[in-house]
């Protein structure tokens, strides 16, 4: 059961951090919390993981997506490179 309900767990954090971008907390699209919340969904995978995995996926999200969303205009370029370093 502790397989199952860590990847339930995972899972869940994941979409409720790829739902929001936190712009009602911050009164604006917070990119960088927005990459660190889809990095720290990842936390519960440790049961399986090394932790030092998970804290370099917590790092390329929170850097990856701040980054790349402060550096391109393009929105539909911006979404889909977010997407694909969150799935790396």
């Amino acid at each position: 059961m502790l397989d199952w309900g860590m990847w339930l767990l995972f899972y869940g954090l994941s979409g409720g951090a790829l739902s929001t971008y936190w712009d009602k907390l911050f009164g604006y699209d917070n990119f960088w919390f927005h990459g660190f919340m889809c990095g720290l969904a990842a936390v519960p995978l440790i049961v399986f993981v090394p932790w030092w995995i998970v804290l370099i996926r917590l790092i390329i999200c929170t850097v990856g997506m701040g980054l790349w969303s402060a550096k391109i205009d393009k929105d539909w370029l911006e979404e889909m490179s977010r997407g694909t370093l969150f799935i790396i």
